[in-house]
């Protein structure tokens, strides 16, 4: 999960990815009904991205043991134990989700990003990690970067300009025990 050196390690479909310096971004692109969790340490100067697809992993679960991070329920423990091996605690971590997007009509029991974000938000609590921030909804993509020297997330949503979506990082917002 620790990526090697690269000035962006891009997080793919279904995927999730663990980074420090020297490594100066983490992205993801083309967020629709898909959600992207961010977590940043402020201490450590790390972060993690996941890219989950689906909710739940009954619905293919031979495809969910060999794509785990495709699946929230799947994906979020094995997110967690990966980040503590890092040294990264959830007391410290900012978070972000985004995504979640209606990106074709369909009847309301097909709602994926809607399902994605109940979803996420659940496993997340259960983990007692607070959202700082979120993006979703709505019915365009969007593309996300974490500065991991910084903690500032930055999002392009459609072909709009890129925004701050959460600003540099300060530990005056953050508690600790």
């Amino acid at each position: 999960m620790m990526e090697a050196s690269q000035p962006e390690v891009v997080v793919g479909v279904g995927d999730f990815r663990l980074a420090g310096a020297p490594s100066r971004f983490l992205a993801t692109y083309g967020l629709g009904s898909c959600v992207a969790v961010v977590l940043y340490d402020w201490r450590k100067l790390a972060g993690a991205l996941l890219h989950v697809m689906m909710p739940d992993s009954s619905v293919a679960v031979e495809k969910a043991r060999t794509q785990p991070f495709a699946y929230v329920d799947t994906a979020i423990p094995r997110m967690f134990r990966a980040v503590a091996d890092y040294g990264i605690s959830p007391k410290r971590t900012r978070c972000c989700l985004v995504g979640g997007a209606a990106m074709i009509a369909s009847p309301a029991h097909f709602e994926i990003g809607k399902r994605n974000v109940l979803a996420l938000k659940k496993a997340l609590w259960k983990e007692g990690v607070f959202i700082n921030r979120e993006e979703v909804g709505g019915n365009e993509s969007r593309s996300i970067r974490l500065d991991l020297k910084t903690g500032a997330v930055t999002m392009r949503k459609g072909g709009a300009q890129e925004i701050v979506l959460m600003p540099p990082s300060t530990t005056s917002f953050v508690l600790e025990k």
